[in-house]
């Protein structure tokens, strides 16, 4: 694990502080990336930090609670989309013989980790300039064109940009940028699985640089284990979800409108 004590070794006041605490498996890594590639295409000097909430430290908590967070990323996705993924890529099929233990770990895990995520946004809110909540659906289903125009609008906004829209349109329009961006930030699912095949579906080795793990995009053939599918379908397990998610969304919404005057929320849906 890295230390997180190093974490602000290189950090200078005048660079944008770009940081991503969500929950795993719920399409952080394709927001965060697709931040990143939108501040290297408006040339802007970010000093960027994605850590998931089981890991994170109280040291680092400390730490960020005495910077100004510039722009603070969330992700959301369904309870039983992350516990399909998470069952996948941790492969908790070999811990136990029964599908239902493995939805009820998965579950479990992943409510735990919601809660992590709370706790540390409670605490890291009040320093945050700015907040960006992308649900799964946005950044799973459109094209990667729009979501850079919208990340850079939201750049624009927050960093008050000498830059129209139609200047980021262009920019992103020239010299096969998109194309370049896509191969450096694994952007598109083809993308992302050309870097994680550098690591034979092992999910613990990942790109240092894009944050793509081995195995960390699923093919069309293996995407849901079908058993576990029949167990989040039954009506009984999509009820009970559905609810965790209505609470678990309605508690961070009014954590939001809780926040201090001067915090700008952006929604991406």
């Amino acid at each position: 694990m890295v230390d997180q004590k190093d974490f602000f070794d290189n950090y200078e006041d005048n660079l944008t502080l770009l940081t991503s605490f969500s929950t795993r498996r719920s399409g952080s890594t394709k927001l965060f990336n697709l931040f990143r590639a939108s501040a290297l295409l408006l040339e802007l000097k970010t000093y960027e930090i994605k850590i998931h909430p089981n890991s994170i430290t109280p040291e680092l908590i400390n730490e960020l609670c005495k910077k100004k967070i510039d722009i603070l990323l969330l992700s959301q996705r369904s309870l039983n989309e992350q516990i399909v993924s998470f069952s996948r890529v941790f492969n908790i099929k070999n811990k136990f013989n029964k599908t239902n233990k493995i939805y009820e770990y998965a579950k479990q895990k992943i409510i735990e980790e919601r809660e992590q995520e709370f706790c540390i946004l409670r605490k890291i809110i009040p320093k945050a300039v700015n907040i960006c909540l992308a649900r799964y659906e946005y950044i799973n289903n459109i094209n990667i064109k729009n979501q850079l125009v919208d990340c850079c609008r939201i750049l624009y906004n927050v960093l008050d940009l000498d830059l129209s829209l139609d200047n980021i349109k262009h920019l992103i329009n020239s010299n096969n940028i998109l194309e370049k961006l896509d191969y450096k930030y694994g952007l598109t699912k083809k993308s992302a699985i050309r870097i994680q095949s550098k690591y034979i579906g092992n999910f613990l080795d990942f790109d240092s640089f894009s944050q793509i793990h081995g195995g960390h995009i699923s093919g069309e053939e293996d995407y849901f284990d079908q058993e576990l599918l029949s167990i989040v379908s039954q009506d009984e397990y999509d009820s009970e979800a559905k609810d965790i998610d209505r609470i678990y969304k309605s508690n961070i919404s009014n954590l939001l409108k809780q926040s201090p005057k001067n915090l700008s929320v952006y929604y991406l849906e």
